[in-house]
């Protein structure tokens, strides 16, 4: 009996299982293996303890209580195979509560759980023991990082309940999936979740902004970690947003079910602070157990000097010796805070603030000759610079900075003697005291004050000491000033050396623009322009003004101007920009600046209603005409003259009149006068007083290159009957055109008709002569005079005239003899005849010629018969003329040639209408070379007595055609245009009706010259 309750109790010991199934004899056999196998585990040697329990299992094989006691030694042995395969000799109810031993093993010696070994048991397993296992395997793969692996072979395991879903609901909080923490958690029921889980549950609802679900959550178990984390969260949003009525709420919550942080009693008793709520600020003070001198600042912030005083006193100095001394001074006499030990470097301050005191007191130069009288300790000196600087101003603090500046210059001693001597107009000891001290010290001059002052007066220096200024090279500072003086000195070299590295200032760019100003204009305009973008001043604005305005561009000069506002602007610069303005037809704008200035406003209403004359603007002109209230004699004279050009350019030509005569009163000797004045009068027809004026006009020196008028005044002239006038004005003309720098040109087409004009008035002769052959219904124009009967048509003729004009000014009349010969098919030419006669044309302006002659036919043997004729050609003017057009590659020609002679004695009459019109193409320029195709339509009458005949015999005819023209000229001279002009005329006709011809088809070619 012994015995097999010993066996019992070591297998209650090692095993799990409640009662043995074995034998008595099977326990007695195996006892002593058990009983050494339970002596060697208690040595540590669970190897041991496994050979013994194999022995005893070779006695009782597979017997449960055994296998279950050698896997637990197995595990503590850490023979992971052994384990499994005792593992794998268990039933599942006999396995109960084992393999979260067996995971654990394996993990302790691999670092991924063997998942698939886990999925293989996972139904067998009850819910504490899938939990337990679940909890290994996540939580090592939490530790690898894997909590997505993790959390999606979790998911595998459902439906999860209970501790699983704690558990996904981990694994979704360390993925920061808050959605999936609150669905996992909604799951399992309240009273079932853990602290923790209550508390992610809290987070989870804070974070995903279900604040009123929070709310009830933590009003539900006000005493529980979720509540806590909860009023915590809201406590720290209140103070946030500065809602200290809820924080007041979150507080009272924290105090009554849990307690406050010290860093939320620091809140709170800020919180007292903010709402002046001193009592209570004290009470949170005492739980924070604040130290004394927290306690001084707070009471005197409560207003309660006598509570913080109380508190100062009990306060040790040497804890918080700046705290000390802040107060010391408000509180303590000298010789109090003399008394007290403090240690360095609070000593100096400590003694500083004994001489302060007793300065403030009065006793300055008890105070400074007290600490002067040792001067030489240095430890001493800063207190007895200290209290110098405390000395009002005056002599005494003056003598005593000497002495200070004797034993040891300094900055302090430097700047107050040198401002010394400013303040009492004497800049050039206080230079000489700052170039003794130089070269600066480090501290100096990273200070800036003292070599800022040095350069201010070398600035004030004329000529400025450049041998002072280079001592200067050394620093490190103040490069642009630098610059800017040397700049200032003629030294740009040394103003670029200086600023041609780093970033620049305003000033850095001012300078450089100032020194290239007059070498690279545009550069500089670009430095000035970064210049105002760096620090915009007006002065930088002005110099981009300027310097656009010299570069040519008013536009962009003008928009800079009016960037500033007015009242920056010198009257310099407003008057620059009432005249820039008008470069670009800005005139109301400019005008306010105008009326601003001083500026002469009578030039100026000149100049802009010139502007405005220019543009045709006449009315807006003479606005500006007219606001001038005040002129002298030449400004009179430009505004009369300017008035008379607008109204004649508005045909108020009595007004216009006027202002010329207005003008020339002031000024009768003024060509500019006169020549206006000429050409109204020009346009009134009183050509005979604008002869005189222009012709003055033209004489004058300032026309003396003017072609223009020079021609107008040679065709008045001509008109006037001045013939050798009108040459000479001609010539002046063409001569003037020909000057490189000639004023007014002609055009090309003015010269050219110029040049002809001079051609045809220069000579009185004229010779032309023609040449013609004819095929078919073609009828001569000129062979009326034959005897020949009608039905042998003239086919060829032939004409040489010599013409001498009376009056080569109007040439409108003239004597002529005309050789002339026709002929018929049979005979080319062998009618040859003259003619004498006179010609006039009555009407100026229309080409109508009517003439009388003397026939001979034939030449030197026939009589001689009277002749009467009428020529006329009409619609070649204007643009249908028949004339060179030099600015011309194309145009068109049409003419009504009339034709009519009648011959006396014999009652013979001839007529020919024909009427041309047609297409000009210039071929050359040279030669005056064109080309004209043109369609015609000619009519013939004839009434003709054949010799022999008892009547005469009439007939018509009607055709139409075609035809081509080329003309060119040659023989050009310097004054005269072509003087031998070249026609040759081919023409195809076709009889449309009458009986001159019984052929309907004519052909006829035409050669024509002029001399």
């Amino acid at each position: 009996m012994v015995l097999k309750y010993q066996l019992l109790l070591l297998l209650l010991v090692h095993s799990s299982l409640a009662a043995t199934t074995m034998t008595e004899y099977e326990q007695f056999r195996v006892y002593p293996y058990l009983e050494k196998a339970d002596r060697l585990h208690k040595k540590q040697n669970p190897s041991g303890s496994v050979a013994e329990i194999d022995k005893a299992l070779a006695l009782v094989p597979q017997q449960p209580d055994l296998l279950n006691l050698r896997f637990r030694y197995q595990i503590e042995a850490e023979d992971l195979a052994g384990a499994q395969q005792t593992l794998t000799q268990l039933t599942a109810a006999q396995r109960k509560g084992l393999f979260p031993l067996l995971l654990t093993l394996q993990l302790k010696q691999q670092e991924q759980p063997d998942l698939v070994l886990v999925d293989s048991h996972w139904q067998e397993w009850q819910l504490d023991e899938q939990v337990a296992v679940a909890q290994l395997v996540t939580a090592r793969m939490i530790a690898l990082g894997q909590e997505d692996v993790a959390q999606r072979w979790l998911a595998t395991k459902r439906p999860l309940s209970g501790g699983l879903l704690s558990l996904h609901a981990s694994l979704s909080e360390a993925l920061q999936q808050t959605a999936q923490v609150i669905t996992d958690l909604s799951s399992v029921p309240k009273e079932h979740l853990s602290e923790q889980d209550k508390n992610r549950m809290m987070l989870a609802l804070l974070q995903t902004g279900q604040h009123n679900k929070a709310r009830q959550w933590a009003q539900a178990e006000p005493g529980s970690e979720a509540a806590l984390t909860f009023y915590r969260q809201q406590l720290q949003q209140q103070i946030a947003r500065q809602d200290w009525a809820g924080a007041a709420t979150s507080f009272h919550a924290i105090e009554q079910h849990h307690s406050l942080t010290p860093q939320e009693l620091a809140q709170k008793l800020q919180w007292h602070i903010l709402q002046k709520k001193w009592q209570e600020a004290f009470r949170t003070a005492d739980q924070l157990q604040l130290d004394c001198w927290t306690r001084v600042d707070l009471a005197m912030q409560s207003g309660n000097e006598l509570e913080a005083k109380r508190w100062f006193d009990q306060c040790d100095a040497a804890a918080k010796p700046d705290s000390w001394l802040v107060y010391a001074e408000k509180w303590l006499s000298p010789d109090a805070i003399a008394q007290v030990a403090l240690a360095e470097p609070h000593q100096a301050q400590q003694r500083r603030l004994v001489a302060q005191k007793k300065l403030a007191a009065g006793d300055y130069l008890q105070v400074l000759k007290l600490l002067l009288s040792d001067p030489k300790q240095s430890q001493q000196f800063d207190l007895v610079l200290a209290a110098t600087q405390a000395l009002p101003q005056g002599q005494s603090r003056f003598n005593a900075m000497q002495q200070l500046h004797q034993y040891q210059a300094t900055r302090q001693t430097l700047d107050e003697l040198s401002f010394h001597h400013i303040t009492n107009k004497q800049p050039e000891k206080a230079l000489a005291l700052l170039e003794q001290a130089l070269p600066f010290s480090a501290e100096i001059e990273q200070q800036l004050v003292l070599p800022q002052r040095l350069l201010d007066l070398l600035l004030l220096q004329s000529p400025l000491d450049q041998k002072l200024l280079a001592k200067t090279d050394s620093w490190t500072v103040l490069a642009e000033q630098r610059a800017e003086l040397w700049r200032i000195a003629g030294r740009c070299n040394r103003t670029l050396e200086l600023l041609s590295e780093g970033e620049l200032t305003a000033a850095g760019y001012r300078s450089l623009a100032l020194c290239l100003g007059n070498d690279d204009t545009e550069m500089a305009l670009l430095l000035w322009q970064k210049a105002y973008q760096k620090q915009p001043l007006v002065s930088d604005m002005l110099h981009i003004a300027y310097i656009q305005q010299k570069l040519h561009e008013p536009a962009a000069a003008f928009a800079s101007f009016i960037s500033i506002d007015r009242k920056f602007l010198a009257d310099t610069d407003k008057q620059v920009v009432a005249w820039l303005a008008l470069d670009i037809d800005k005139i109301e704008q400019a005008e306010v600046y105008l009326l601003e200035s001083s500026a002469d406003h009578t030039a100026w209403y000149l100049a802009a209603a010139s502007l405005r004359r220019n543009q045709q603007r006449y009315d807006d002109a003479l606005v500006y005409l007219n606001k001038i209230t005040r002129t002298s004699d030449p400004q009179w004279v430009s505004l009369y003259s300017q008035k008379a050009w607008i109204y004649q350019q508005l045909g108020q030509q009595l007004q216009a009149e006027q202002a010329w005569l207005a003008a020339l009163e002031k000024a009768p000797e003024q060509a500019e006068l006169h020549a206006g004045y000429g050409y109204l009068l020009l346009d009134m027809k009183r050509d005979e007083q604008a002869l005189q004026h222009l012709k003055r006009a033209a004489a004058a020196e300032v026309y003396q290159k003017d072609a223009g008028i020079a021609g107008q005044v040679a065709y008045l002239s001509a008109q006037n009957k001045e013939k050798d006038q009108a040459l000479f004005w001609i010539e002046q003309s063409i001569d003037r055109q020909a000057l490189n720098d000639k004023q007014n040109p002609l055009t090309a087409t003015e010269l050219y008709r110029l040049k002809r004009f001079h051609q045809t008035i220069a000579k009185q002769w004229q010779i032309s002569g023609s040449v013609a052959a004819h095929q078919g219904a073609s009828q001569s124009a000129l062979d009326s005079s034959s005897d020949r009967p009608l039905l042998d048509p003239v086919r060829n003729d032939a004409a040489l005239r010599l013409e001498y004009f009376i009056d080569s000014l109007n040439r409108d009349s003239s004597v002529y003899l005309q050789l002339a010969a026709n002929g018929s098919s049979d005979s080319p030419l062998s009618n040859y005849g003259q003619e004498l006669g006179v010609a006039h044309k009555p009407l100026a302006g229309v080409n109508l010629w009517l003439s009388a002659a003397a026939q001979q036919y034939p030449l030197g043997s026939g009589e001689w018969r009277s002749m009467l004729r009428m020529s006329a050609d009409f619609f070649n003017q204007a643009q249908w003329m028949a004339e060179w057009r030099p600015e011309q590659q194309n145009w068109q020609e049409r003419k009504l040639f009339i034709d009519a002679v009648y011959w006396p004695e014999q009652g013979q009459l001839y007529f020919q209408g024909k009427f041309e019109q047609g297409k000009v193409v210039k071929l050359s320029q040279q030669g005056l070379s064109v080309l004209r195709f043109y369609g015609l339509t000619q009519l013939d009458y004839r009434k003709q007595q054949a010799q022999g005949a008892v009547a005469a015999l009439e007939g018509w005819q009607w055709t139409a055609g075609l035809g081509v023209q080329s003309r060119f000229s040659t023989g050009e001279s310097y004054y005269d245009s072509y003087q031998h002009q070249w026609e040759l005329n081919l023409e195809w006709q076709y009889q449309l009706a009458g009986d001159l011809s019984d052929e309907p088809n004519a052909l006829s070619l035409q050669l024509q010259y002029r001399h």
